[in-house]
């Protein structure tokens, strides 16, 4: 009897010790790393709302990389300066799938009335995508301009982090070419975001049924083929892919570049841009009253 009761303990504290911990018991700092988002908010053009958090850096709603850091329940997001932030939150309620954040500062709520009419933000969690590893040769991304300040660029990126960089308009660097190499942290979450697409299953162009918008694509060279995708306006493209183009058009932030206008004739893959680019819709006919 004895034994058996013996047996029995060891059995369950074996199983207690390596049983995977539940979602509520991980430190607060582990549940939100992840890809959030907020869906058709309430704002001019309808546009979801991406929040993505990494170990030391945030994605935030200017889609910049930003510091953040958490305590207790407080969220702060973007330094301004030594323990000046932009944006002060309280996560009310982090479930697996929902990150629930109220205003507490008047940058974040200015912010939430914009977005929400209130001072409480919902994100819902993109679910993790299945993992699709490939080795890609190089990278080339580029991103328009738009009716606004829309960020237009084009780089080049092989899979060990060297770095091709045109600034085009409204870049936080004057136009020109750049060459650089990006930091091992940054290139590692680049590839992460980029094995979360089936990049076989993408299609060539994404189209948005409205104008003046902003157009981004992405030439993978996988050795002897290639694979291309272009999206106009964020809005029919997998969410998997609006996260990748988000990231990428940051990446020049965090990588430190030296002038040099000899990269313009190192470019490989720039004629991608005229090859795919979705021309916008046209607008809606004007009905006769």
């Amino acid at each position: 009897m004895k034994t058996t009761l013996f047996s029995f303990l060891l059995t369950f504290i074996f199983a207690s010790c390596n049983s995977p911990k539940s979602y509520n018991s991980q430190p607060l700092s582990d549940r939100i790393i992840g890809d959030w988002i907020k869906e058709n908010p309430d704002t001019t053009f309808n546009k979801s709302i991406l929040l993505s958090f990494e170990k030391s850096i945030c994605f935030d709603f200017s889609n910049e990389f930003v510091n953040y850091k958490l305590v207790g329940n407080h969220l702060y997001i973007d330094e301004l300066r030594k323990n000046t932030f932009r944006y002060l939150f309280r996560i009310e309620n982090n479930k697996a799938d929902e990150l629930s954040l109220i205003s507490i500062n008047s940058h974040a709520k200015e912010l939430s009335s914009i977005l929400n009419h209130s001072d409480t933000l919902i994100f819902n969690r993109i679910p993790p995508a299945e993992y699709h590893p490939f080795f890609f040769d190089k990278i080339a991304f580029y991103s328009t301009g738009c009716f606004g300040l829309c960020p237009s660029m084009y780089f080049e990126m092989d899979s060990l982090g060297s770095f091709l960089f045109q600034a085009k308009s409204y870049t936080s660097i004057g136009p020109g070419f750049y060459r650089g190499q990006v930091p091992s942290e940054m290139l590692r979450t680049i590839k992460k975001k980029l094995h979360k697409l089936d990049i076989f299953q993408l299609r060539k162009n994404y189209v948005a049924n409205w104008t003046d918008d902003q157009t981004c694509g992405i030439y993978i060279s996988l050795g002897k083929s290639h694979v291309e995708s272009h999206a106009y306006g964020f809005d029919r493209e997998p969410t998997e892919l609006r996260v990748l183009f988000s990231y990428l058009q940051q990446v020049y932030t965090s990588t430190q570049l030296t002038p040099d206008s000899t990269v313009s004739k190192s470019f490989k893959y720039a004629d991608f841009i005229w090859n795919g680019v979705p021309l916008p819709p046209p607008p809606p006919p004007i009905t006769k009253r």
